[in-house]
Parts: C-alpha cells; sequence; structure tokens
C-alpha cells in the first residue's frame, strides 16, 4: 500500500498523533488536508534519510525484513521474538569480527560513532556529514552503518528489555510504518529511498542468487576488494559476501564485460549498452525476483483457417505456381522452411494453419495473374477476384475445369 492509503486508513486518534508530532499549529484544517499535509512530510526524502539514519538496533533488522516482505507487509504475532532473535545473532557476529572484523578503519569509525552517540543519542546534521566524509574515506559501505551500531560497545544504548517496544514506536510515530488488522506495513512508494539509505539493493536471496551466477574467480575477487577472506568453497565465499551485506554493485562493477554479458545472456536479458548499464539491469532484475517469477504461459496458437478446397485440388492449386511464388508466400508467413523442392514448399503451405486465400494474398498482383494466364483465366481486377477465380477453377472437378 502507498503512503496516502496508509494515511487514509489510520484511526482518527493516530492520525491526530502524527499530524501534531509533524505538522505546524493550524496546519491541520480537515482530515482529507491532514493527510495531504503528512504525505508531504513524510514522504521528503531527507526527511527519510534522516529519519531511519537516526535508528539503532533492532529497528534495522525490523526494516530489512520488512522490505523484503511480499507486499512491505508482516504478520505481529511473533514479529518480536524473530527480530530480537535476529537482531541478537547479528550483534554477536559483529561483535565477534565474524561480520565487519576486517581492518582497522572500521575499528575508528566504531569509535567515533560510539562518541557521537554517546554526546547526544541522535546525530545531528554536523555528525551525520562528518560521518558521512568518515565513511567514503574509510571505504565503509553504507549497511555497515547500520551493521557497526550492533556492536557490544553499543548495547547499553539500545539492548534493553523494552528494544522492540521502543524500535517499534519510534518507527510508528516517525510515519515509517504501519501496524492494522495484524500486520505491520512500509509504504511500498518509500521503498526506493529506504533501500538506498540502508545501504540494501537486494535482499539476502537475491543477492546469492546473482553472485552464484559469478565465476569462482569473480567471487574471490569480490570478497578481496571487500577485503574479505577468499579460502573455502565457491558456496562458502558466495555466503560470506551476503552475510557481510556485500552489495550487488559493489561486487559486479570489477566483473570483466564479458562475464557480465553472459549472465544477461543466461537470464534472457539484453547485453548491449555499457558496464554501468549492464550492472544496473541485472541488480534491478534480480532486486525484483524477476530471475525466479515463472514465466507467462504462452498464448494457444491460433486456430487453423478454414480452406476451401480438398487436400488433392489445394495441392493440385499451389502447384501451379511457380517455386519461387511459393517460397515467397512461405516467407511471408514465417514459416522454419522457405526453400526445397515444388512437392516439399506445397506439403509446408498444406501443413500451415492458412487458408488458401490467405496465402494467394501474400503474393502480388503479377504473380497471381500469371497463374490465372496460364489456366487461361480472365486477368484483371482486384486481388481478392483473381483469388476467388482460383479457387472457383480449382473447387470444380478435374472433368469440369475449362482450360485443364
Amino acid at each position: 500500500m502507498r503512503l496516502v492509503e496508509l494515511l487514509a486508513g489510520l484511526d482518527q486518534e493516530t492520525l491526530d498523533r502524527l499530524a501534531h508530532h509533524h505538522l505546524e499549529a493550524g496546519e491541520a484544517e480537515n482530515r482529507a488536508t491532514v493527510c495531504v499535509n503528512l504525505e508531504n512530510v513524510l514522504r521528503s526524502p531527507k526527511y527519510v534519510r534522516e529519519t531511519i539514519y537516526n535508528l539503532q538496533p533492532p529497528s534495522f533488522r525490523m526494516l530489512e525484513r520488512l522490505l523484503d516482505a511480499e507486499g512491505y507487509s508482516l504478520p505481529l504475532d511473533g514479529l518480536k521474538e524473530s527480530v530480537i532473535a535476529d537482531t541478537l545473532d547479528l550483534a554477536q557476529r559483529v561483535t565477534n569480527g565474524e561480520i565487519l572484523g576486517r581492518d582497522s578503519g572500521l575499528v575508528v569509525y566504531r569509535r567515533v560513532l560510539l562518541e557521537a552517540r554517546r554526546n547526544e543519542l541522535e546525530l545531528d546534521a554536523s555528525e551525520a556529514a562528518l560521518l558521512g566524509v568518515l565513511r567514503r574515506e574509510l571505504k565503509i559501505r553504507q549497511a555497515e552503518h547500520f551493521l557497526i551500531e550492533h556492536h557490544e560497545d553499543f548495547h547499553h544504548f539500545w539492548n534493553t528489555d523494552h528494544a522492540f517496544l521502543g524500535a517499534l514506536n519510534g518507527l510508528r510515530s516517525s510515519g515509517l510504518v504501519y501496524s492494522a488488522h495484524g500486520q505491520l506495513r512500509f509504504p511500498e512508494d518509500l521503498v526506493a529511498i529506504a533501500r538506498q539509505v540502508l545501504g540494501l539493493e537486494a535482499d539476502a536471496a537475491a543477492r546469492k542468487r546473482l553472485f552464484e551466477r559469478l565465476t569462482g574467480a569473480d567471487v574471490s575477487a569480490a570478497l578481496e576488494v571487500a577485503a574479505l577472506r577468499t579460502s573455502g568453497t565457491k558456496e562458502e565465499k558466495v555466503q560470506r559476501l551476503v552475510d557481510n551485506y556485500v552489495q550487488p554493485t559493489e561486487v559486479l562493477t570489477p566483473v570483466p564485460l564479458a562475464t557480465l554479458r553472459d549472465v544477461c545472456r543466461d537470464v534472457e536479458l539484453g547485453v548491449g549498452g555499457s558496464k554501468e548499464e549492464l550492472v544496473a539491469r541485472l541488480v534491478r532484475f534480480f532486486a525484483l525476483g524477476y530471475d525466479i517469477r515463472p514465466k507467462p504461459a504462452a498464448p494457444p496458437p491460433p486456430p487453423p483457417e478454414p480452406r476451401h478446397l480438398s487436400t488433392p485440388a489445394f495441392d493440385t492449386l499451389f502447384a501451379s505456381f511457380r517455386g519461387q511464388d511459393l517460397s515467397d508466400i512461405l516467407s511471408s508467413i514465417d514459416a522454419s522452411r522457405v526453400t526445397g523442392s515444388k512437392e516439399q514448399l506445397v506439403q509446408l503451405l498444406r501443413e500451415s494453419r492458412f487458408s488458401e486465400i490467405s496465402l494467394m494474398m501474400e503474393l502480388d498482383s503479377k504473380q497471381l495473374d500469371a497463374a490465372l494466364a496460364k489456366h487461361q483465366l480472365k486477368i484483371g481486377g482486384s486481388k481478392r477476384e483473381k483469388i476467388q477465380r482460383l479457387l472457383e477453377q480449382f473447387s470444380r472437378p478435374l472433368a469440369e475445369r475449362p482450360h485443364e
């Protein structure tokens, strides 16, 4: 559901609470106006970026799961237990270095982020800007900013008995998620900007499917670029890229152009364009799950057209045309073959689904005139009149045909 639909479905008390939090006094006139004004505020890319950037665990896993869910909706029943379990597992892997354990640059960033959080829990614009510069200089991926906050150094900020409820209420009061009828929903029109802020180009399953199509050497090269271990089987290497939230664009950019084209061919994508275009095409294709969607069933072939002549008469009529005429007809109906003996060409025409009229309509007037003259029939008139004369001639028994 889109943001405007989710706002329209809110009860009055919740809508008033959002309006009080996000709109200026006097801006709320009536319900419809409130919804429009709220939508304008909440869908602002700047607002979405600032809101998500300041979230702490377990908000990251909650948002990640919402963005990966069908329809961007999850049942609330059991959500708390699964999100907390996922968050604690992620925290353990970050703390023990299984994730984000690659170099000192991450340690430096973690210490700076920790001081910024300690100074005041919410990051202001200046702190966010400085951290952005630091990420670029230290080559820290966007997703890693959110992963670092799972480290044990940050646990005292968020790891409490009410962590899930606090994260849920924070997301709801921000206007980024909505709960109704036992479901938690994320506005579909904010998904793209949310993924960009979180640094998540595609969900884990899509990333894995895409990486599996690369060669073992390309997967190893991606791990090396990401400063991750390159040992193990290809399956282990792919999983390491996925577990460390390495994104498809980062993995595909160093891949040779020929390999990218091969992957595109394998999934029936176009192979034209620059390397950047191929990378973007593949990322979008896998992110949207097109690689696993069943192909639509081919429409049934059109029914055969009714014919006017018996099989022997059909064969006799078309055998009276020149071989080139028959090849021209076959070419115009996209036949699998357009060359061969006259007998073979007539058989191909007979096995097609087209009527005699449709087949002869593919000839020009001169070709039809030649056939009429051969049978001493009147020349002239429209193409349909000429074809009708030929049909009338060959619909008669052989003994009754004049000039035969």
